[in-house]
C-alpha cells in the first residue's frame, strides 16, 4: 500500500467515528488483488465506510 495509508485509517476512523451518514473512501491500486486487499481493509473499519472503486477493468472485476 501507498505510504500514508496509516494516516488515512486514523484520519477515517475520526470521521467514520462521527456516525454521520456514509463517508466514501476510494482504493488508490488499479491492480485487482491489491484495490480488493485494500477494498476489504476499508470496509472493516466501520459499518458506513463505502468503497469506491475506479471504473477500469479491474475495478469492474472488482464490483463484481
Amino acid at each position: 500500500m501507498k505510504s500514508g495509508v496509516k494516516d488515512l485509517e486514523t484520519h477515517m476512523k475520526k470521521i467514520l467515528a462521527l456516525d454521520t451518514g456514509h463517508v466514501s473512501i476510494e482504493v488508490t491500486s488499479n491492480e485487482l488483488d491489491e484495490m480488493l486487499a485494500q477494498a476489504r481493509w476499508f470496509a472493516s473499519w466501520d459499518k458506513n465506510a463505502v468503497i469506491k472503486l475506479p471504473m477500469n477493468v479491474n475495478g469492474l472485476k472488482a464490483c463484481k
